[in-house]
């Protein structure tokens, strides 16, 4: 096992991405699962640059947020895909993006709406529920504007529809019918599970073979399973196959627990149940039905899915590891390593606590060879991967991805364990046999032959960093100037060094997002010295925020992504740091070697372009009696917006005065229309205090306020 198939430590406090890509290809359908938050991290013209097919299906029933630099990326992403696809089609959109929808214009492009939610509440009981409603079905309720009546599942009262019906059905209304090409809608019915009222019903697939029963169960596990129907006819071993399971809901959570409790209750006759056996159990499934209790005494799990996530693409995958042979370093907190199908980049385990304690409670499954054979040729005659042979050493596993000489990565779907090859002269053989490994050679000895050069041109003092690291690889055989050491402080030269990092792209985007950062400190001490106004209404906003979030190091990554984005979106002035890298490494033969890499990034800025930045930041604009300057990219590091003008004063016998406006406060949106700049904010205002309503979206503070803006001026009191 090489150092790439070691596995590698689950870090149990691992903050997962903010938005979640499951990717899943099925002929000419390219599936997409978003879940988490949209913001200025989703890379939407990148990701539309790996897509492949004819139609693209866009599951966003997850997606709970979207800033407004999200929805920026969206629109790019959505228009990147015109003339890539044949058709793009969103299925069961959530309340959230059901309101940019109807909002945001050309938010869906050329897409077409095929199922979305409805938010509903029930008084009595307390509770909110969302109700999937179809639009290639005949549903003429809603379309006139109205939201079809439903009773509460849990106390059988009326809910109610809790949004005005006429505006959140406005774009679905005029939307006219879709017409699902037969790929869609035989992926929708097959792949999702999709049935009559736009629900995904639960598929229930069950095949005989010898004393096993093999059940595979696709789609949500709700009140479609009937626990006491489908254990009718179980006996011998039961093989449960759980990785079409997609969600789990209270009833279904009921009626799985009341299924394997009648199972295990059989200890005699001819309908016995000896073993239940759970093949592939998802995280979802583990987190919430994978304590001992709920599994039963009969109840093994032989395997299991392991969610992953790539921190540079965003995209989800799952990699199928054998419990058998495997359980024991679950159990410590080491998976295997993998990469992303999408971009090739390392990914990273979304392991909870809730799955580590579920994983390590687990009983460790034992097989006899005749239950090891008969399991093997069930899963085998259902195309699932067979489980390794009894007994395997762990170390002879391949652990890591599999990628074809061209072409995208390919996951491996075998579980670990999978026999490896014969012995050491095939597997000598079938290497000579391959086509262009002399080529290939060729290519590694030239590699390593001008790393040697570099190694022996480089002085040893530039050669060797700290710790015992060693350069063996560099963007460049000499290091400039500005690498050795930070130039010094002038004003317009910004300079920034990541720390050492695996991967070489990461190591690049921190020390390019490290010189941006000093950029907008600078600019933001020179704004404060020009402008006391300014000091006091914007810089006072963020002051000591960086310093509190590098103390605390949570969401550190976001708020630096914040201010790098807001600097890089100034017109006219484009920032491109120059970047050295290098590939560092250390170790012996005993250790092993070990290798990362750190780079280096400088910015140098010509006085004209210095001054462009500070004219767009600092200029005032007043409106109604109040100055405004625009959003400045330091306040990245306290608030999560995007946009907005912070309001340096105030009349207070203006009408925004009286409409409760304060110094320091972030205009958000005026009436539910977005500040994207000054001048957009100034006619908002008067078009909304001319029409005499409206209102006003601020942040002040760490609130968000609504405030009317409609406000009438206030009347000087009289002395005595």
């Amino acid at each position: 096992m090489n150092h790439e198939d070691r596995p590698s430590q689950i870090q149990p406090g691992y903050l997962p991405p903010r938005l979640m890509i499951e990717r899943r290809e099925h002929g000419a359908v390219l599936f997409l699962r978003l879940s988490g938050f949209i913001d200025e991290q989703f890379d939407g013209p990148g990701l539309a640059r790996t897509l492949r097919g004819r139609y693209l299906v866009l599951d966003l029933g997850g997606v709970d947020r979207i800033s407004s630099f999200g929805i920026r990326q969206w629109i790019d992403f959505i228009s990147a895909t015109r003339g890539r696809l044949q058709g793009v089609y969103f299925i069961e959109v959530s309340p959230k993006m059901v309101d940019q929808f109807n909002m945001v214009a050309n938010f869906g492009g050329h897409g077409h709406i095929v199922s979305f939610f409805a938010p509903y509440r029930c008084d009595a009981c307390d509770h909110d529920r969302r109700r999937l409603f179809r639009t290639d079905e005949e549903t003429p309720l809603w379309r006139a504007g109205q939201a079809p009546p439903f009773s509460c599942p849990s106390c059988g009262s009326q809910e109610y529809f809790d949004e005005d019906p006429a505006t959140y059905f406005c774009y679905v209304a005029q939307q006219p019918p879709p017409q699902l090409p037969p790929e869609v809608a035989s992926f929708l019915r097959n792949e999702l599970n999709y049935g009559q009222g736009g629900q995904r019903k639960l598929k229930i697939e069950k095949t005989v073979e010898g004393r096993f029963t093999y059940v595979k169960l696709s789609g949500d596990l709700d009140s479609d399973l009937r626990a006491q129907k489908l254990a009718e006819g179980l006996e011998g071993d039961v093989v449960f196959d759980l990785a079409g399971v997609l969600s789990i809901d209270p009833v279904g959570t009921a009626q799985w627990r009341k299924l394997l409790q009648s199972l295990a209750s059989r200890t005699d006759g001819s309908e016995r149940v000896d073993n239940i056996y759970i093949v592939a159990a998802p995280a979802l499934f583990l987190e919430r039905l994978g304590r001992p209790e709920d599994l039963t005494h009969k109840g093994k799990v032989l395997s299991v899915l392991v969610p992953y996530a790539c921190p540079r693409c965003r995209a989800t995958t799952q990699r199928l590891v054998d419990f058998c042979a495997y359980g024991q370093e679950l159990r410590a907190g080491r998976v295997p390593r993998t990469r992303c199908s999408a971009c090739g980049s390392p990914a990273t385990c979304m392991a909870t606590e809730t799955w580590l304690q579920r994983l390590a409670a687990l009983p460790q499954p034992v097989l006899d060879e005749a239950q090891r054979q008969g399991i093997a040729r069930l899963l085998s005659a259902t195309s699932r991967p067979v489980p390794p042979p009894a007994g395997l050493p762990p170390q002879e596993v391949p652990l890591e991805t599999t990628r074809p000489q061209s072409g995208p990565p390919v996951r491996d779907t075998r579980p670990l364990g999978w026999p490896a090859l014969g012995p050491l002269k095939d597997r000598v053989r079938r290497l000579l046999q391959l086509p262009g490994l002399l080529p290939g050679s060729l290519v590694v000895l030239m590699a390593l032959s001008a790393a040697i050069v570099y190694r022996i041109l480089t002085p040893p003092e530039q050669r060797r960093g700290s710790a015992g690291w060693v350069v063996v690889e560099a963007s460049q055989a000499q290091p400039p100037s500005w690498a050795v050491a930070a130039p010094p402080a002038d004003g317009l030269t910004f300079w920034g060094r990541s720390a050492r990092l695996p991967d070489r792209q990461q190591a690049v985007e921190a020390a390019e997002r490290e010189a941006l950062l000093a950029l907008a400190r600078n600019l933001g001490e020179t704004l404060a010295e020009r402008d006391p106004l300014w000091r006091t209404a914007v810089m006072s906003l963020y002051e000591g925020a960086e310093e509190a979030a590098r103390r605390s190091r949570i969401h550190l990554s976001d708020a630096e992504q914040r201010v790098v984005a807001l600097v890089r979106q100034v017109p006219g002035v484009t920032l491109r740091p120059k970047v050295y890298w290098e590939k560092l490494a250390r170790g012996n033969r005993r250790t092993g070697a070990e290798l990362t890499f750190q780079a280096t990034a400088w910015l140098r800025l010509e006085p004209r372009e210095k001054e462009q930045l500070l004219t767009h930041f600092s200029r005032r604009e007043v409106c109604q009696k109040a100055s405004f300057f625009p959003y400045f990219p330091m306040l990245g590091w306290r608030h999560e917006l995007g946009m907005g003008a912070v309001l340096g004063a105030v009349d207070p016998q203006s009408r925004l005065g009286g409409a409760g406006l304060q110094p320091k406060d972030i205009v958000v949106s005026v009436s539910g229309h977005e500040v994207e700049n000054l001048e957009e904010l100034c006619r908002l205002l008067n078009e909304a205090l001319a029409a005499g309503e409206g209102s006003l979206k601020v942040q002040r503070g760490a609130r968000l306020l609504e405030l009317p803006v409609a406000g009438r001026p206030r009347r000087p009191r009289r002395s005595p």
